[in-house]
């Protein structure tokens, strides 16, 4: 059977599972599903064959042929559900029919066609050609259906007795009137084949808004919007027009300029009367208000009909409707009560009638001496007196009496808050400030006066004077303060006073009418003190930590003592007022000081002769280890003279790292040979005698472990020798120390402050207990507000350093040890060749997963995420392998030997011994001698004097065991292998060579290997030097490490 069209030998047969061959094959493709969904040929022959069942193509093998017979299909509407069309055919099928979906629809009208059968065979293809044909009919048909388009006008239809105002849309008529068919409703979608312009369709709509689907809309019902929207409208070029309700035309002036004004008033006919006036900036007829409240309003001038905006404050649009009517019994109240809550809402205009007799207002003071005083205001009017607000009597007229209120507040604002009705108390402070403010106004005030009865008091500035005394107590560390404030010889009541400042008062007032200015430089600066004094009663007296010394200076400053005890003017006086002779140094001391270690030494002198403890933060290399002993040197001296024999109060304790024990004893023999100087380097194991000493060094180490057995011995002066080892108040060391039976203590450290303000806390708790506040507010007042960088961060650090000032002696080689050769510190950056990256890389990868794990829970896991930071550190650092140098090895044998060769000497500093042992093998292997110090090293000196004797050219030393306690000034290049978090330790490490001996410039390498976590540590290091710096100077502050910094440390930049 032949279908009609198709040609010879095309049968019409059904579907077919055979397999199909795929021949990509479409110059200008059609995307068939312009939804996003994806296309798929094979997929959607499955699909069919799915709801086909049995049904098959049994001439899918002739497929191929058969379509070379019929012309390309092209696909029309969405591809699922559209039309496919055989051009030269003229045939037609439905899509949905090759896929199984629907039953086959084919136009040719011939059962079982192979019009099916084609199309999906070039559906298996690929997709397939749009059909251009109905987009074209499309257009075509547009072009016939484009509607004209007709400009827009807004007509104002006017009913002309009532105001009532709606807005209609316009469109003419063939006769000219406007279209009374027309809703805008029709505007927004098109009206007889007629569109508007979409601008003015747009303008109309911002007015009107969900109104769009009314016929008509009043003006009210838009209200303020109409204003708002006119500009727009107009610049849309939409006409606006008037008629009446009968259709007649109206000659209409929008004045959306010159706008109609209303206020409130308050003014007297029979009754007092709250109402409104209009103001009309132009001249009409009629007037009526449109809205409620109003917004719009619209006149008559002759047959112009105008159309304007209403303006007012709330008070008057709420009174356009409804004005009050005041009853003459309700006046009072009124005027008392409601005016002021009334006014709130907008102004009020009082009318009110001239007198001939004149209105004033009175004050009536009624004193009761020292108790302070009863106010109270009167009208006066000629004879008559009348209370201010009161009832009204004798044809008072209240609107008169607001006029003048107004007018006497508007000249004196001071007046408002005193202007009250009835009767009020004032206390001796509130009787005192009238006296002073508005006393003043009221008698110079033609239309003011001032009735003073009973005992009112003639209030006189007194001039007050800061008494007080200090005395001694059994407790050492207290002094017992009585402090007072008298006037003319009379002391002030002390509880009074303190309230007074505490709460901010301005005066305080005294029975007799003197007062005092609590607002004087002097009374605020003795509110501070006080505020400090925590323990100050009503009773002005308070116990006071004899280390406050900055407490006491201020005092002193304020006032001279009227009496102190002996042990006062010994521990603090000498302190607040220096005694400023020069202390000759002892004849014991064998060496020739300095000017400014002569200074450090009459500055420990000074504070141990008064038992103040004190830190001596001098940089490294500046002699602190002379300074001290001289200062034991003249203790022994002063206690021989006393008659207590060279040992005196008893022997000093010097606490010291097990590294530098034998440096103490070496320097004494040297400078101080008349001390008596015993080593404890072992656990003692009988109860310790120091009857035959002068000095007793240990380490730290032992001093804990044997804390009981120190803490037995009353030390005339204990001695911390890198006092920064005790920077943990929650270390036994610490509590060892605090334990200790002593006369004073001093904290030697060049780095008071490594890892944060807290450093020097844990310091102060050892030399001078109570003078920074406990931990915690210590913590809230000073160490939160500096380490974040708070807005009270620059105050916080001057207090800090207000309070550290007496306690902290700091000098720095640029200040003082201007002959110290110069040093010149670089960063040298190292670039990874790729295996050593690769290695890190893979190192950093597997500690930012172990430490990412970790860091959540705060305040644990701190072991292990420093353990995995030092890790990935090392591996930063590494030095390779013996035979197998790193880049960085690399970098240190290269310029090693190059100042070998120009007779230079080297100290290298790792936290790494591993690192130091491997770089040692290097240094052997090309001919470098070296000498090698770490903690486990033995006979320390030897090793020492060795390299210092010239035997080695390079000292290798373990950042932790050389960094402190040695001089070695022979060498003059210092390498760093590995940034350190401290950048305290490396600053100790450096000066190991430039100190005072040095004659040459130091140079030192910081060797940093690019792109890893030394970069990072590098940078920080520089905020710790910030807060260090800022504690000790007056340089700023910075921040500290935190939980983020662990987190930056491993994420990449």
């Amino acid at each position: 059977m032949l279908c009609p069209g198709v040609g010879p030998a095309v049968n019409c047969v059904g579907p077919s599972t055979h397999t199909l061959s795929m021949a990509p094959h479409r110059p200008q493709p059609y995307d068939p599903d312009p939804y996003g969904r994806s296309y798929d040929p094979q997929a959607a022959l499955r699909r069919m064959y799915a709801e086909t069942g049995e049904r098959t193509f049994e001439k899918w093998p002739q497929a191929a042929e058969i379509a070379a017979t019929m012309s390309e299909p092209v696909v029309s509407g969405d591809p699922w559900s559209g039309v496919l069309r055989f051009p030269r055919e003229g045939v037609e099928l439905d899509v949905p029919a090759l896929y199984g979906r629907a039953p086959t629809r084919c136009s040719c009208g011939v059962k079982g066609c192979d019009h099916r059968l084609v199309a999906q065979w070039w559906l298996a293809q690929g997709p397939l050609s749009k059909d251009w044909m109905p987009t074209a009919r499309q257009i075509l048909e547009s072009r016939r259906a484009t509607p004209t388009t007709v400009p827009l006008a807004l007509v104002l239809q006017i009913e002309p007795r009532t105001g009532f105002v709606a807005l209609r849309p316009g469109l003419r008529t063939q006769k000219g009137t406007w279209n009374k068919q027309l809703g805008w409703h029709h505007v927004a979608e098109g009206y007889r084949n007629k569109q508007f312009e979409p601008e003015q369709v747009s303008a109309v709509g911002a007015l009107l808004g969900r109104w769009m689907n009314a016929t008509e809309v009043p003006l009210e019902v838009v209200g303020q919007r109409w204003w708002e929207s006119l500009p727009r409208i107009r610049e849309a070029g939409v006409v606006i027009a008037a008629e009446d309700v009968w259709g007649d035309h109206v000659d209409l002036d929008i004045r959306a300029e010159a706008p109609v004004e209303i206020h409130a008033r308050l003014r007297r006919e029979e009754k007092l009367l709250l109402d409104t006036a209009t103001t009309v900036p132009w001249s009409a007829d009629r007037l009526m208000l449109v809205g409620t409240p109003p917004t719009s309003c619209v006149a008559y001038e002759g047959e112009l009909l105008i159309v304007a905006p209403v303006v007012g404050d709330d008070l008057a649009l709420q009174l356009v409707d409804e004005p009050l009517e005041i009853p003459a019994d309700d006046e009072a109240v009124f005027s008392e009560q409601w005016i002021p809550s009334l006014r709130t809402l907008g102004s009020l205009l009082v009318e009110a009638d001239p007198t001939d007799e004149p209105l004033r207002l009175g004050a009536i003071l009624t004193g009761r001496g020292a108790d302070g005083a009863v106010l109270a205001w009167q009208w006066a009017q000629g004879e008559s007196r009348r209370p201010l607000h009161g009832p009204i009597r004798n044809g008072r007229d209240v609107m008169v009496e607001h006029a003048f209120l107004e007018r006497i507040q508007a000249e004196h604002p001071d007046l408002a808050g005193w202007l009250k009705p009835g009767e009020h108390d004032l206390d001796p402070v509130e009787a005192c400030r009238f006296g002073l403010d508005i006393e003043p106004i009221l008698n110079a005030h033609p239309d003011l006066f001032l009735d003073s009865r009973g005992d009112v008091l003639d209030y006189q500035p007194a001039e007050p004077e800061i008494v007080w005394e200090a005395n001694d107590r059994k407790d050492r560390d207290w002094f017992d303060l009585a402090l007072e404030v008298e006037v003319d010889g009379v002391p002030v009541e002390m509880g009074l006073l303190i309230a007074a400042l505490a709460t901010g008062e301005e005066l305080l007032v005294l029975d007799d009418g003197q007062y005092i200015d609590l607002q004087t430089a002097t009374m605020q600066r003795l509110r501070d003190l006080l505020g400090e004094a925590a323990s100050l009663e009503g009773s002005g007296e308070a116990r006071v930590s004899r280390y406050r010394i900055d407490w006491w200076e201020r005092l002193q400053e304020l006032a001279e003592p009227r009496r102190t005890g002996d042990q006062w003017r010994q521990q603090v006086g000498s302190l607040v007022v220096p005694d400023h002779r020069e202390l000759a140094l002892p004849d014991g001391v064998k060496a020739d000081l300095r000017p400014y270690q002569l200074d450090g030494f009459r500055w420990l002198s000074q504070r141990w002769d008064a038992a103040m403890g004190g830190i001596l933060a001098d940089d490294m290399g500046l002699g602190k280890t002379l300074q001290v002993l001289a200062a034991i040197q003249r203790q022994r001296d002063r206690a021989e003279a006393a008659g207590g024999g060279a040992h005196g109060g008893g022997p000093t304790l010097i606490l010291a790292p097990a590294s530098v024990l034998q440096n103490w004893r070496d320097q004494a023999a040297q400078w101080t040979p008349q001390l008596r100087v015993r080593i404890i380097d072992s656990r003692l194991r009988d109860p310790l005698q120091v009857d035959d000493v002068d000095v007793v060094v240990t380490s730290h180490t032992l001093a804990r472990l044997d804390e009981e057995r120190y803490a037995a011995i009353h030390w005339h002066g204990v001695v911390i020798d890198e006092a920064q080892a005790a920077r943990n108040p929650r270390t036994r060391l610490h509590r060892a120390l605090r334990g200790l039976d002593r006369d004073f203590t001093l904290a030697v450290t060049g780095t008071p402050v490594e890892n944060g303000v807290g450093d020097v806390w844990a310091l102060m708790e050892l030399v001078a207990p109570g003078a920074l506040p406990p931990s915690k507010e210590f913590g809230e007042e000073f160490r939160s507000p500096i380490e974040k960088q708070g807005p009270q961060a620059t105050e916080a650090m001057t207090r800090l350093r207000r309070r550290l000032r007496p306690f902290l002696l700091r000098r720095t080689k640029e200040e003082v040890a201007t002959d110290l050769p110069e040093r010149t510190e670089q960063v040298v950056t190292i670039e990874l060749p790729p295996a050593e990256a690769q290695a890190y890389r893979k190192r950093l990868d597997h500690e930012r997963q172990v430490v990412m794990g970790l860091i959540g829970e705060e305040g644990q896991h701190q072991i292990e995420i420093l353990a995995s930071l030092s890790r990935l550190r090392k591996e930063a650092a590494s030095m390779g392998e013996p035979e197998r140098p790193s880049e960085k090895s690399t970098f240190v044998q290269e310029r090693v030997a190059e100042l070998r060769a120009e007779g230079h000497r080297v100290l290298i500093f790792s936290q790494y011994t591993s690192h130091l042992r491997i770089l040692q093998a290097q240094l052997e292997a090309v001919g470098i001698s070296s000498e090698y110090l770490d903690g486990g090293t033995r006979k320390r000196g030897a090793v020492i004097e060795r390299f210092r004797s010239g035997t080695a050219d390079v000292f290798l030393i373990s950042l932790k065991a050389g960094g402190v306690g040695i001089t070695l000034t022979e060498a003059d290049y210092v390498f760093l292998l590995d940034p350190w978090w401290n950048p305290a330790a490396e600053s100790q490490a450096i000066d190991r060579s430039h100190r005072i001996g040095q004659t040459r410039p130091v140079h030192v390498y910081r060797l940093v290997a690019a792109q890893t976590v030394e970069e990072k540590v590098v940078a920080l290091q520089e905020q710790k030097r910030g807060v260090a710096s800022g504690v000790l100077t007056d340089d700023g502050t910075a921040d500290l490490l935190d939980p983020d910094v662990v987190r930056q440390l491993l994420l990449e930049d």
